[in-house]
């Protein structure tokens, strides 16, 4: 049996077999007991849904094949891990399994593996009532939604509340005068994101009090503490001067015109362009002021006063430098003030929706049990642990570990009934925490996983998975020399430990492996999105040669526009991509359809939807007329007239018949009438859902549901099964716990500490601050200067993002298992700080670099891996059609031609081949036909009888002996393509065959009389292809009458 510890740390580098030791350990524990019950004393804590899915499917199916009578004869791996830690027989562990797994089948609500925000659900409802809580609060997981709302609410206020009008105008003016956006409402809703952070929150608690009057106060208090030190920069700059006259000295006898421009800043006011980073303010009054050559005079008036001018130097360099800082505060109390106005607005909306943000959990519970002993807590609780397990520590907040401590301390620091103690397993890596902007804290995982440990049983056990069983060896050799190369560059020396300790894994079985690192050329970053997306394509057609199929590569981004533009190229090529980006609902035409119908049935008079929702319309409906020219035949119709000319497009949409139906029976209505089910069934179902989970929770209207729609469209995707045969295309973050054959690594260029957009807290004195405590200040190199207290924090902050930023590499260079491509930027490779110099840096190590060559590789590229074997009984079902409710239990009417056009007075037209030209628009060949004719029976334009005479009309026409050539699959054919004649005339021919690279045959269908003009039209269409270099080998006219004629011109 191995020995056990309280309390054991698992540093788990990636692919190092994390999963399997937890699943071990629970399984030891559980099995340890011979209470079959006993999983009702563990507790294990994830953070991911797919996680807590992933851990218990592992730990069931291991149960059950324990239970078997196979595992005696052929015990698993994991079997012979859990017999060897228990010290118990397999046999007897068979036993042990039976039981367990039948208990949990049975008590499954108490088998809990759960998220960690699932069990800080449950610690809040058991102390709603001491929290002023209703008992029958909900939980609110879009907080997104939540503070848009409060954002609004402030907006509204504006023109009503005088003195919050005018810090919005102050602040909207500052902004401007930053060169930054106008746009007070994203302003504020970016503002409104720390409210997310629960790191954040615990500073704004310290204002919540605060009026905006308070506010308002603290700005006058920091424009007085302004002119105080103005004045007191122009008094020093006016005595540094006096000294020089005083020893008969003149800005001209110093060795540069460096003083003279320094002094003249100061007596201007100019102190915010003033920095102090040259060689001459560093060594002021230690290296001679004068010039090499100079007179013994001056040389001796200067020994004189050089102390007193380096006195004055440095009294001017401390108040220039506490006037910025009082500049910063100065500029940043608006936002501040906006802040805790939105955070009040915040905290209204939560009592009144009686709702509690997700994000709100830890704080809410830290502070109300704190001071609560542990047995009270699991008494209120109704559960008692003794066994904890906690995947993925790196990404623990600060907060939910402090509110777990009290639970664990209580359980492996004391004995319970049984005489036992508990235990506590954690598994981390910081290497791998890439979450701290939504509250992650590896440094906690380090502090543990050194001396820190904060339980009254000081037992700790520290181990190590040392082998990688992910990757192969020629991967693992490089990750583990490349990343000990890196730590150098880090500032922190923990962080530098860390790196070159967490980076010695050892090799498993797996022989091969290959690494690429290629340099690209870009100097601007519109450049880098068409370069870099070119170097990806040719890696990707390399691989597919190689054997790689598409869903084995997988292409990692720092950003959703790398992800983008790559997605674009690869989808120009024919490569098929897959990525929550290209997916997105928002990004499909047919969707923006349906929203902007919505819009117009919301507000009909609303120029820009109808503008917009007419663009939309003239590409999907193929329309031929000039685009300008069929907006404009729309814009000025009443709903009534904009309904009978949408007949004309086969679109039969009337905006009367959905006054009172409900939301989603009308985007069903939109979807049919407008055709939109058959070309994109996906996103429309997908959309339909969207409508549908929005109905069930709120109070419904077109207005509201556009409003919802605005602000979540960005993060609405279609969910695709992971069996598809595409290349995946995600952001790092995305990535993390998931492995590829092949992974490459574009716009690998980011600065290690890129400080744009952060923020700081940064600590005041109370006394002199009108009591504020702290303020919020952007993260920049002046900090460093804002004093020890700005010196540390700017160091921290740099550590943290030094180390932040390696992380995101390390994640993205350990999700490989054979092939790795790294494509960097040559522009930054002698740029200190810069990924792109880290890798040029590292090759130069390696003696390795050539400054003629732009790739460099480590092992071979041949593919390694046989193809694996096919799931027996897996099928990807694709979605072609809608699944819709009965139309017939709600009223709603479709026009279709069955109900207007057939046997009334427009049957003859039909008869002589509208529709049936409207279908030949979208056949190719002859295998086409069934296909057409199915889409224009399921919008309703035709039902199954009339279908027939279609079906029979299109069969002559192919049948013909003139014709039947031209429909054969293997042709090459154009059907209503553009032509853009030098005139600036639009021709678009019914039909184009090709039968090599210059000859081609027209073929165009009329109704009516052969006509000399159907023929002039056809001379057009020869006349403008023989300029394009064709040569037209046929020209025909085909008549869909009732007897079909054909006619060569």
């Amino acid at each position: 049996m191995q020995n056990a510890s309280s309390f054991s740390i698992y540093n788990a580098s990636a692919g190092s077999g994390k999963t399997f030791t937890l699943v071990k350990a629970y399984l030891s524990t559980l099995l340890l007991s011979d209470k079959p019950d006993s999983f009702k004393t563990i507790l294990a804590i994830t953070f991911t849904n797919k996680a807590v899915g992933e851990m218990k499917e592992r730990i069931m199916s291991n149960l059950k094949d324990f239970s078997t009578e196979k595992i005696l004869t052929e015990p698993s791996d994991m079997a012979n891990a859990v017999s060897f830690d228990v010290g118990l027989s397999v046999l007897e562990i068979h036993k042990r399994a039976k039981k367990a797994i039948n208990y949990i089948l049975h008590n499954y609500g108490s088998f809990d593996v759960e998220t960690i925000d699932r069990f800080n659900h449950r610690l809040l409802r058991t102390f709603a009532k001491d929290l002023t809580l209703a008992a029958n609060f909900e939980v609110d997981l879009d907080v997104d939604a939540l503070l848009n709302e409060s954002v609004d609410r402030v907006i509204n206020l504006v023109g009503r509340d005088v003195v919050l009008t005018s810090v919005i105008l102050d602040f909207t003016f500052e902004k401007a005068d930053e060169d930054k956006s106008w746009d007070i409402t994203f302003d504020l809703k970016e503002i409104s994101n720390l409210l997310k952070n629960e790191n954040d929150l615990v500073h704004v608690e310290k204002i919540r009090n605060k009026s905006i009057f308070d506010f308002l106060e603290f700005k006058n208090t920091v424009l007085r503490k302004l002119n105080i030190t103005k004045a007191s920069i122009i008094s020093v700059a006016n005595y540094f001067i006096a000294e020089m006259e005083n020893n008969g000295l003149h800005f001209s006898n110093f060795s540069g015109n460096y003083v003279e421009n320094y002094i003249n800043k100061l007596l201007s006011n100019d102190f915010n362009n003033i920095k102090y980073d040259t060689i001459w303010q560093k060594y002021f009054g230690e290296k001679p002021l004068y010039r090499a050559k100079e007179k013994k005079a001056v040389i001796t008036a200067f020994e004189n006063c050089t102390q007193q001018l380096t006195v004055l130097f440095l009294e001017s360099k401390k108040l220039v430098l506490h006037y910025q800082f009082l500049k910063t505060i100065q500029s940043n109390i608006n936002s501040l003030s906006l802040l805790n106005t939105i955070y009040k607005e915040f905290k209204a909306l939560q009592e009144e929706k009686n709702v509690v943000p997700i994000s709100e959990f830890n704080s809410l519970i830290y502070n109300e049990i704190k001071e609560q002993h542990a047995p009270f807590i699991y008494e209120r609780l109704g559960d008692k642990y003794d066994h904890f397990f906690i995947d993925e520590f790196q990404d623990t907040s600060l907060l939910q570990w402090q509110n777990l401590v009290p639970l664990i301390d209580n359980s492996i620091s004391q004995e319970n009934r049984e005489g036992e103690t508990g235990s506590l397993l954690i598994v981390g890596d910081a290497k791998q925490s890439i979450y701290r902007w939504r509250g992650g804290f590896p440094e906690q995982f380090i502090a543990l996983n050194n001396q820190e440990n904060p339980f009254a049983n000081q037992a700790k056990m520290k181990l190590t998975l040392d082998k990688n069983y992910r990757s192969f060896d020629q991967i693992v050799t490089f990750n583990n020399d490349f990343f000990c190369f890196s730590s150098n560059y880090f500032q922190s020396e923990r962080h530098k430990e860390l790196y070159k300790i967490g980076n010695n894994q050892e090799v498993n079985t797996k022989k091969g492996g290959f690494v690429s690192i290629h340099f690209i050329e870009a100097e601007k970053q519109s450049e880098a999105l068409k370069v870099y997306p070119e170097k990806v394509l040719e890696i990707v057609q390399l691989q597919l040669i190689k054997g790689f199929e598409a869903k084995d590569i997988c292409i990692l981004t720092r950003k959703n526009k790398q992800g983008v533009a790559i997605g674009a190229k690869l989808s120009e090529h024919g490569i098929p991509i897959l990525s929550s980006e290209v997916l997105l609902l928002d990004n499909s035409l047919y969707i923006q359809i349906v929203i902007g119908i919505l819009a117009l049935l919301n507000n009909f008079e609303d120029k820009a939807s109808k503008a917009e929702v007419l663009y939309l319309l003239h590409s999907h409906l193929n329309i031929k007329e000039e685009k300008h020219t069929f907006i404009n035949t729309f814009f000025q119709a009443s709903p009534k007239d904009f309904s009978e000319k949408l007949k004309e497009y086969f679109v039969f949409f009337d905006f009367e018949a959905l006054s009172s139906k409900p939301l989603y029976e009308i985007c069903e209505y939109i979807s049919a009438s407008f055709h939109l089910t058959d070309k994109a069934a996906a996103y429309i179902q997908c959309f339909l859902d969207v409508v549908l989970e929005f109905s069930a929770k709120k109070q419904v209207t077109i207005s509201s549901f556009l409003d919802h729609w605005k602000q979540k469209k960005k993060s609405i995707s279609i969910e695709v099964s992971e069996g598809v045969n595409a290349v995946k295309i995600m952001t790092i973050h995305k990535a993390k716990g998931l492995e590829f054959q092949v992974v490459i690594y574009p716009f690998a260029d980011d600065e290690l500490f890129d400080v744009k957009r952060k923020k700081i807290w940064f600590p005041l004195q109370k006394k002199e601050f009108n009591g504020f405590s702290e303020i919020l200040i952007p993260l920049n190199k002046n900090v460093e200067n804002y004093g020890e207290i700005g010196n540390l924090l700017y160091n921290e902050q740099k550590e943290q993002g030094q180390l932040d930023t390696m992380n995101v590499v390390y994640v993205a260079l350990t999700r490989v298992v054979e092939q790795l491509f790294v494509i960097s930027n040559e522009t930054y490779k002698n740029k200190a700080g810069n990924i792109a110099n880290l890798f040029y840096d590292y090759l130069n190590k390696c003696g390795v670099y050539d400054e003629n060559k732009k790739e460099f590789a480590f092992g071979k590229p041949e593919k390694s891996i046989s193809p694996p074997k096919k799931k027996e009984g897996l099928e990807i079902i694709v979605l072609n059609h809608l699944i819709q409710s009965d139309k017939s239990k709600n009223n709603i009417f479709i026009a279709t031609n069955s109900g207007l056009l057939w046997n009334t007075n427009q049957e003859k037209a039909i008869e002589k081949g509208n529709l049936i030209h409207l279908i030949l628009s979208e056949i190719k060949s002859y295998t086409d036909v069934e296909v057409a004719i199915k889409k224009y029976i399921d919008t309703g334009i035709l039902n199954d009888s009339q279908s027939k005479r279609i079906n029979d009309a299109i069969k002559q026409l192919m049948t013909h002996p003139d014709l039947n050539m031209y429909f054969h699959p293997e042709c090459q054919v154009e059907l209503e393509r553009e032509i853009f004649t030098k005139e600036g005339t639009i021709l678009r021919p019914d039909r184009l065959n090709f039968f090599d690279t210059n000859n081609v045959t027209l073929i165009d269908y009329k109704t009516g009389a052969v006509s000399i003009k159907h023929k002039n039209q056809l001379a057009d269409y020869e006349n403008a292809l023989q300029e394009m270099g064709f040569q037209v080998k046929e020209k025909i006219l085909v008549y869909m009458n009732e007897n079909m004629e054909v006619v060569k011109v």
